[in-house]
Protein backbone atom coordinates (compact mmCIF):
# COMPACT_ATOMS: atom_id res chain seq x y z
CA UNK A 1 0.00 0.00 0.00
CA UNK A 2 1.11 3.48 -1.05
CA UNK A 3 2.38 5.60 2.15
CA UNK A 4 1.97 9.11 0.63
CA UNK A 5 2.33 11.20 4.00
CA UNK A 6 6.19 9.47 4.00
CA UNK A 7 6.65 11.83 0.74
CA UNK A 8 5.55 14.68 1.96
CA UNK A 9 7.13 14.50 5.38
CA UNK A 10 10.48 13.37 4.36
CA UNK A 11 10.87 15.52 1.22
CA UNK A 12 12.99 18.54 2.90
CA UNK A 13 15.09 16.01 4.42
CA UNK A 14 15.39 13.93 1.48
CA UNK A 15 16.45 17.04 -0.69
CA UNK A 16 18.08 19.56 1.07
CA UNK A 17 20.27 21.15 -1.15
CA UNK A 18 16.94 22.13 -3.27
CA UNK A 19 15.92 24.96 -5.37
CA UNK A 20 12.37 26.43 -4.13
CA UNK A 21 10.40 28.33 -7.39
CA UNK A 22 7.20 29.35 -7.99
CA UNK A 23 6.24 28.87 -11.09
CA UNK A 24 3.02 31.64 -12.60
CA UNK A 25 1.86 32.44 -15.78
CA UNK A 26 0.47 36.09 -16.72
CA UNK A 27 -2.17 36.12 -19.44
CA UNK A 28 -0.70 32.79 -20.93
CA UNK A 29 3.61 33.74 -20.51
CA UNK A 30 5.01 31.89 -18.08
CA UNK A 31 7.28 32.69 -15.28
CA UNK A 32 9.72 30.89 -12.74
CA UNK A 33 10.51 32.57 -9.85
CA UNK A 34 13.30 31.21 -8.09
CA UNK A 35 13.08 31.83 -4.03
CA UNK A 36 15.48 30.22 -2.67
CA UNK A 37 18.41 28.16 -2.72
CA UNK A 38 21.18 30.05 -4.06
CA UNK A 39 21.82 32.39 -0.95
CA UNK A 40 22.41 36.34 -0.67
CA UNK A 41 24.65 37.51 -4.08
CA UNK A 42 26.71 40.35 -3.69
CA UNK A 43 26.63 43.03 -5.84
CA UNK A 44 25.80 46.75 -5.73
CA UNK A 45 23.26 46.87 -8.08
CA UNK A 46 20.95 44.46 -9.64
CA UNK A 47 23.30 44.19 -12.54
CA UNK A 48 26.07 43.40 -9.97
CA UNK A 49 23.78 40.86 -8.87
CA UNK A 50 23.40 39.23 -11.83
CA UNK A 51 26.24 39.26 -12.74
CA UNK A 52 27.18 37.22 -10.15
CA UNK A 53 24.95 35.27 -10.65
CA UNK A 54 25.75 34.48 -14.42
CA UNK A 55 29.37 33.70 -13.20
CA UNK A 56 28.55 31.64 -10.44
CA UNK A 57 25.37 29.96 -10.87
CA UNK A 58 24.46 29.29 -14.90
CA UNK A 59 24.16 26.09 -14.38
CA UNK A 60 21.05 26.94 -12.36
CA UNK A 61 19.88 29.06 -15.30
CA UNK A 62 19.52 26.14 -17.77
CA UNK A 63 18.29 23.58 -15.21
CA UNK A 64 15.10 25.99 -15.01
CA UNK A 65 15.04 27.12 -18.29
CA UNK A 66 16.04 24.36 -20.90
CA UNK A 67 14.38 21.17 -21.20
CA UNK A 68 13.30 18.73 -19.48
CA UNK A 69 12.27 20.74 -16.63
CA UNK A 70 11.85 24.18 -18.71
CA UNK A 71 11.53 25.31 -22.31
CA UNK A 72 12.10 27.83 -24.81
CA UNK A 73 8.90 30.45 -23.99
CA UNK A 74 9.53 30.16 -20.19
CA UNK A 75 11.13 33.36 -18.12
CA UNK A 76 12.61 32.76 -14.94
CA UNK A 77 13.09 35.28 -11.96
CA UNK A 78 15.45 35.68 -9.04
CA UNK A 79 14.35 37.30 -6.23
CA UNK A 80 17.04 39.45 -4.20
CA UNK A 81 17.39 42.03 -1.79
CA UNK A 82 16.66 45.47 -2.45
CA UNK A 83 18.98 47.78 -3.89
CA UNK A 84 17.29 51.14 -3.58
CA UNK A 85 15.71 52.99 -0.46
CA UNK A 86 12.55 52.87 -1.72
CA UNK A 87 12.90 49.07 -3.50
CA UNK A 88 10.91 45.95 -1.57
CA UNK A 89 12.95 43.59 -3.39
CA UNK A 90 15.15 42.63 -6.36
CA UNK A 91 14.58 40.90 -9.39
CA UNK A 92 16.70 39.70 -12.23
CA UNK A 93 15.49 37.91 -15.12
CA UNK A 94 16.22 34.74 -17.31
CA UNK A 95 15.66 32.28 -20.21
CA UNK A 96 17.38 29.76 -21.78
CA UNK A 97 19.46 31.89 -23.91
CA UNK A 98 20.46 34.72 -22.01
CA UNK A 99 19.73 37.73 -19.36
CA UNK A 100 17.22 39.77 -20.41
CA UNK A 101 17.25 43.39 -18.49
CA UNK A 102 13.66 43.51 -17.97
CA UNK A 103 10.76 41.51 -18.39
CA UNK A 104 6.86 42.70 -17.85
CA UNK A 105 5.14 40.05 -17.53
CA UNK A 106 8.31 37.84 -15.29
CA UNK A 107 7.67 41.56 -12.95
CA UNK A 108 3.83 41.28 -12.69
CA UNK A 109 4.15 37.28 -12.20
CA UNK A 110 6.97 37.83 -9.40
CA UNK A 111 4.72 40.39 -7.55
CA UNK A 112 1.92 39.04 -7.80
CA UNK A 113 3.28 35.27 -7.19
CA UNK A 114 5.39 37.10 -3.71
CA UNK A 115 1.81 38.97 -2.30
CA UNK A 116 -0.02 35.85 -2.85
CA UNK A 117 2.45 33.86 -0.70
CA UNK A 118 2.43 36.23 1.59
CA UNK A 119 5.97 37.17 1.12
CA UNK A 120 4.93 40.86 1.49
CA UNK A 121 3.22 42.52 4.36
CA UNK A 122 0.83 44.78 2.45
CA UNK A 123 -2.80 45.73 3.64
CA UNK A 124 -5.77 45.39 1.42
CA UNK A 125 -5.17 48.82 -0.61
CA UNK A 126 -4.02 50.48 -3.84
CA UNK A 127 -0.44 50.54 -3.75
CA UNK A 128 2.99 50.90 -5.34
CA UNK A 129 5.49 48.66 -5.17
CA UNK A 130 9.05 49.25 -6.04
CA UNK A 131 11.00 46.61 -7.77
CA UNK A 132 14.87 47.03 -8.37
CA UNK A 133 15.22 45.81 -11.73
CA UNK A 134 19.08 45.64 -13.71
CA UNK A 135 16.88 48.49 -15.62
CA UNK A 136 16.29 50.40 -12.63
CA UNK A 137 13.47 50.85 -10.54
CA UNK A 138 9.87 50.06 -11.30
CA UNK A 139 6.68 50.94 -9.52
CA UNK A 140 4.48 48.14 -9.98
CA UNK A 141 0.60 49.65 -9.09
CA UNK A 142 -1.22 46.94 -7.31
CA UNK A 143 -4.59 46.52 -6.13
CA UNK A 144 -4.90 44.30 -3.33
CA UNK A 145 -8.28 42.47 -2.07
CA UNK A 146 -8.15 40.31 1.09
CA UNK A 147 -4.30 39.06 0.44
CA UNK A 148 -4.41 38.93 -3.01
CA UNK A 149 -4.13 40.31 -6.47
CA UNK A 150 -7.61 40.35 -8.04
CA UNK A 151 -6.70 43.02 -10.66
CA UNK A 152 -3.92 43.32 -13.55
CA UNK A 153 -0.76 44.87 -12.34
CA UNK A 154 0.53 47.92 -14.17
CA UNK A 155 3.85 49.90 -13.86
CA UNK A 156 4.65 53.80 -14.74
CA UNK A 157 8.13 54.66 -16.55
CA UNK A 158 11.16 56.11 -14.73
CA UNK A 159 12.92 58.36 -16.61
CA UNK A 160 16.65 57.94 -16.80
CA UNK A 161 19.15 60.31 -17.68
CA UNK A 162 23.07 59.51 -18.70
CA UNK A 163 24.99 62.91 -18.98
CA UNK A 164 28.08 63.19 -21.55
CA UNK A 165 28.39 60.29 -23.54
CA UNK A 166 30.54 59.90 -26.14
CA UNK A 167 29.61 58.22 -29.24
CA UNK A 168 32.48 57.46 -31.68
CA UNK A 169 32.93 56.24 -35.41
CA UNK A 170 35.75 56.02 -37.96
CA UNK A 171 35.05 59.91 -38.98
CA UNK A 172 33.21 61.32 -36.25
CA UNK A 173 32.89 61.95 -32.24
CA UNK A 174 29.77 63.47 -30.86
CA UNK A 175 29.24 63.77 -27.21
CA UNK A 176 25.53 64.25 -26.06
CA UNK A 177 23.29 63.39 -23.14
CA UNK A 178 20.92 60.32 -23.09
CA UNK A 179 17.65 60.20 -21.88
CA UNK A 180 15.67 56.89 -22.18
CA UNK A 181 12.55 55.56 -19.98
CA UNK A 182 9.95 52.58 -20.46
CA UNK A 183 6.51 53.18 -21.36
CA UNK A 184 3.51 53.79 -18.55
CA UNK A 185 0.75 51.11 -18.72
CA UNK A 186 -1.08 52.58 -16.36
CA UNK A 187 -4.16 55.18 -16.06
CA UNK A 188 -2.80 56.04 -12.70
CA UNK A 189 0.65 56.71 -14.02
CA UNK A 190 0.28 60.78 -14.00
CA UNK A 191 4.24 61.70 -15.00
CA UNK A 192 5.24 65.52 -14.47
CA UNK A 193 4.61 67.80 -17.32
CA UNK A 194 7.67 70.02 -15.71
CA UNK A 195 9.87 66.94 -16.87
CA UNK A 196 10.61 67.29 -20.14
CA UNK A 197 11.82 63.34 -22.15
CA UNK A 198 14.25 64.90 -23.91
CA UNK A 199 16.58 67.61 -23.57
CA UNK A 200 16.03 70.59 -24.63
CA UNK A 201 18.03 71.88 -27.75
CA UNK A 202 19.91 74.57 -28.26
CA UNK A 203 20.86 77.51 -30.64
CA UNK A 204 23.75 75.39 -31.80
CA UNK A 205 22.28 72.12 -31.92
Amino acid sequence: MLKLDRIENGFLAHYPDRIVTIDSHTQGEPTRLLISGVGSLPGRTIKDKRDYFESHYDHIRMLLTREPRGHRGIMAAMVTEPISPEGQFGLFYMDARRYPYLCGHATIGAVASLIDAGAMNIGNDDTIITVDTPSGPLDAHTRIRNGRVPLPLRWCHRLCLIPGVNLRSPNSERFLSIWFAWAAFSPWCRPDPSVSPWPQKTAND
